[in-house]
């Protein structure tokens, strides 16, 4: 009985709302306060995952058996990408995405009639990119795109390879599986791969969801090799793009990262059903409430137990010097943010880790000011409530 009125002693609900008001204070403020809206931005830039991610890509990785990615940095005539397209088409692949976009017709007559033949006689399960440009907020759409120029006389499956997050975000962590481009609904490179080999793994929507970047290895063959390793294409998934080309390169929670293997990320998170799961607002809200009481709870016990015991040396230095409640707090950050490694890792969830470790933080500051509050209280009024509090000072 004595733990339960413990647990839930008034103190602690007072303590624990006490830190949401300074969470929803300082929210305000970094939103609204002009000079702070750089805090602002590195906030909306920050996540807590991209530690994650480089921590789980010091483990073994898991080498991708669904996925090829055949690397033609190198070459650059048209004449010689048809032959390498011919080649891939002629071992069978599942599916290819060619991520390139051919625009205009170059000087070189021979290479665009090799290119527009090899196209035009390939295999119906090649994809190839196009680009989304001029995005309207009020609409929610993009009023134009950038194609290959022979989209008109060629009958080819086309898909978006821009990456949206790239509109709000410097680092890629999301993708999606559907834009709107002038009204008519376009599949993102991922998802249109993914639905020439079942059209279930699609369903419509342009909100963005979360990359998988578990540490995973691609094979990657040169443009040249292809010949000489037919099991690496046949059956599979084959990508077709730049790997060392310095436009095509993207920030990510791995650091700098081609654009070709973001796609091959996301394509398997689809593939795999691995998209990370994001909590509502009101579960964070409830598990930011519950991380708050207990470390309330934790705190308030060992101060306890220490002021009963203060007559002893170490532990009246403790009390008094606070190194018991900063010792409390770190590892508290710590097994939290452990925690956080678990569900993304293990259960592919995330929590809003900004806004859980910054109300445990202010709980911190927010028991310091109800001390305070409760003990000026005290001295001019004798109130019930003020004498029962676990923060009167004796």
């Amino acid at each position: 009985m004595k733990i339960l009125k413990f647990i839930f002693h008034l103190d602690h609900i007072f303590v624990v709302f006490l830190t949401l008001i300074l969470l929803w204070l300082l929210s305000l403020c970094i939103v609204n306060i002009s000079f702070l809206k750089p805090i602002d931005r590195a906030l909306d830039e920050f996540s807590i995952t991209d530690m994650f991610w480089e921590i789980e890509n010091t483990k073994v990785p898991d080498t991708c058996q669904l996925i090829t990615l055949v690397d033609m940095t190198e070459l650059h005539s048209r004449a010689d990408i048809g032959q390498l397209l011919s080649q891939i088409d002629a071992h069978n692949p599942l599916c290819t995405g060619v991520d390139l976009i051919f625009e205009g017709e170059k000087d070189n007559v021979l290479g665009n009639i090799i290119l527009e033949s090899t196209i035009l006689n390939l295999d119906n399960t090649f994809v190839f990119a196009k680009k989304l440009t001029e995005y309207n907020d009020s609409t929610n759409d993009f009023r134009s795109s950038v194609q290959s120029y022979f989209v008109e006389q060629i009958p080819i499956k086309e898909a978006y390879t821009n990456f949206t997050d790239n509109l709000q975000h410097a680092t890629i962590r999301t993708y999606t599986t559907h834009q709107q481009n002038v009204g008519t609904d376009i599949l993102s490179f991922p998802a249109a791969i993914a639905h020439q080999i079942d059209s279930s793994f699609v369903s419509l929507g342009t909100e963005e969801l979360l990359i998988n970047y578990k540490h995973t290895i691609f094979p990657t063959l040169k443009y040249n090799e292809i010949d000489q390793y037919p099991q690496l294409i046949e059956g599979r998934i084959v990508l077709v793009g730049t790997l060392q080309e310095e436009q095509d390169m993207h920030l990510t929670p791995l650091g700098k990262t081609p654009g070709m293997k973001i796609h091959a990320y996301s394509l398997l998170t689809l593939l795999e059903n691995k998209n990370i799961q994001r909590l509502p607002w009101l579960i964070n809200l409830i598990i930011c409430i519950m991380l708050c009481w207990m470390l309330q709870i934790t705190l308030t016990a060992v101060h306890t137990y220490l002021a009963r015991h203060n007559r002893y040396g170490l532990v009246y230095f403790l009390l008094q010097s606070n190194i018991a409640s900063t010792i409390i707090f770190i590892s508290w950050i710590i097994l939290v943010s452990y925690a956080l490694f678990i569900l993304l890792i293990k259960y592919q969830t995330i929590i809003d880790s900004t806004m859980a470790l910054a109300s445990i933080t202010l709980l911190m500051e927010a028991r310091g000011l109800y001390s305070a509050i409760i003990n000026t209280i005290a001295k001019k009024r004798d109130w019930r409530l003020i004498r029962n509090s676990l923060f009167i000072e004796k």
